[in-house]
């Protein structure tokens, strides 16, 4: 460690700030955050830009002193500068007061926001998401080109990008060439794609494409109850579930019992109705790829409506370049009324493979009968050829082509922040993992850490995933610039 530079950094605990130290720990090991930090703010703004951009400039301070090479000699810094530079309101008061057991992703939450504030300052551009659209949709669906940033491509820009606007709303006239945007504005930003459809006539009502910024994942409440995708891992007989089980937990699809369905609603009362003229008016809605609420509304019969299923089910659309992932793990107790802690271990790899849990728009199916993406529904007709001992070459070389493996989509293991203790009380600390070296970082206790030791971890809260880009992590350069702010600076030897 010594011959790498020597220790990293430790940020003092000024009464219970162990949850801010542990996110501030864990960020300063990406390398995505560091070049955005730099980047996209600094390098590329002018100097009265840049004196705007008073949080993000103080939070490149403290991830390069914290990365800086201390030898042998182990410094402490400690948030107070970072806080005073947030916008003012009640979090800033909160975090400034004394201070109380927060919770260490609410605080993430928060750094995102500061981040997101003051990159809007510049690009003057306030539209993150699409959840809801104007009533106007054509307005915002505009002509692709071929230079637009749609699926899987350039996984790390930020800015625009695209998804195709027919998927968005089948009934827009002329969409086939026509595509939506969505603003991607720090690293954690990506695209997550959601179909809620009906199960008997395959109707979704289009595909809901939002920005996300990272997930967060439910342990079970109960283990034995708990839909495993993968084989259940108990480590002999310790309780562990795997990192992999919650993701496909995440992707699994929910059905929704006893639900009505525009387009089933509207054929029901079709097959029953005697008047002509509305017979009429039903089969024109009918012809339509999707049917609007208002008009249901106006030609259903409560009495004659059938009721049915639907799923729903997301998947990654578009990953962002660095994936944070909370684990939630309070427990709701319904006989007690109160809130505890799941304190299962979380089996979790030093590589993520996210081929599985990724659907982009040209691989996505817009029949809620069949599985949402297209690969997985010919992986169901391969299966079916296999055990019915049926072989059709046609259907193989299809499934080859459109069961493109992702190379880009294995993500490395950067930090682990943890907790121990209860639901209402406990300390955060973090593994990262800076110039090749794993950290054991307590506050301002600092130590080398293995890989095993990593794995091992008990109380994991959150997990920090970069896509690998095959750059090192020395980004910590000989000769960083570092404001020296008005905090003390103790030194141990």
């Amino acid at each position: 460690a010594v011959k790498r530079g020597g220790l990293v950094g430790g940020l003092t605990n000024d009464g219970n700030t162990c949850f801010m130290n542990s996110v501030l720990q864990s960020l300063s090991s990406s390398n995505q955050l560091n070049n955005y930090l730099n980047d996209q703010i600094l390098i590329k703004n002018s100097q009265s830009q840049i004196n705007e951009l008073s949080f993000t400039k103080s939070l490149l301070n403290l991830i390069n002193k914290l990365n800086s090479k201390h030898g042998k000699t182990l410094k402490e810094y400690n948030v107070q500068s970072l806080v005073k530079k947030m916008s003012n309101g009640f979090e800033k008061h909160r975090f400034l007061g004394i201070y109380n057991q927060e919770d260490a992703q609410e605080f993430f939450q928060f750094i995102l926001n500061q981040l997101e504030k003051e990159k809007k300052i510049l690009t003057s551009n306030n539209s993150k998401s699409s959840e809801s659209l104007p009533e106007d949709n054509n307005e915002k669906f505009i002509e692709k080109n071929d230079s637009m940033i749609m699926g899987l491509k350039n996984i790390g820009f930020l800015g625009p990008v695209y998804v195709p606007a027919l998927q968005i709303d089948p009934s827009i006239t002329n969409g086939e060439n026509k595509v939506y945007k969505l603003n991607l504005l720090t690293p954690v930003d990506g695209v997550n794609a959601e179909r809620i459809g009906c199960l008997n006539c395959g109707e979704t009502g289009g595909i809901r494409y939002s920005v996300i910024s990272g997930f967060s994942l439910n342990l079970p409440n109960s283990i034995d109850n708990f839909n495993y995708s993968y084989n259940y891992n108990r480590r002999n007989q310790n309780n562990s579930i795997s990192l992999i089980d919650l993701l496909n937990d995440y992707i699994n699809e929910e059905i929704i019992e006893n639900v009505e369905c525009n387009r089933c609603g509207l054929t029901s009362i079709e097959s029953t109705l005697e008047t002509e003229l509305r017979t009429e008016a039903i089969k024109t809605e009918l012809a339509k790829p999707i049917i609007n609420d208002d008009i249901y509304k106006k030609l259903k019969n409560k009495n004659r409506i059938k009721k049915t299923s639907k799923s729903k089910q997301s998947f990654i659309e578009r990953p962002p370049a660095l994936l944070p992932i909370h684990i939630n793990r309070s427990v709701f107790n319904y006989q007690t009324g109160t809130v505890a802690k799941n304190n299962i271990n979380i089996d979790f790899p030093l590589k993520l493979d996210l081929n599985d849990f990724v659907a982009v728009d040209k691989d996505i199916n817009t029949d809620a009968r069949k599985s949402m993406r297209i690969q997985d529904e010919l992986k169901i007709l391969r299966q079916q050829l296999i055990d019915n001992e049926i072989e059709s070459i046609n259907v193989n070389n299809e499934i080859s082509e459109n069961n493109n493996y992702h190379p880009n989509l294995v993500y490395n293991l950067k930090s682990v922040i943890l907790h121990y203790g209860t639901h209402n009380y406990g300390h955060y600390t973090a593994y990262r993992k800076h110039r090749g070296i794993w950290w054991d970082i307590s506050d301002e206790d600092v130590s080398v850490a293995t890989e095993e030791e990593v794995l091992r971890a008990h109380g994991v809260f959150m997990l920090f995933y970069e896509v690998d880009n095959h750059e090192d992590d020395e980004f910590d350069k000989d000769n960083l610039i570092i404001e020296e702010d008005e905090e003390d600076i103790k030194e141990k030897e």
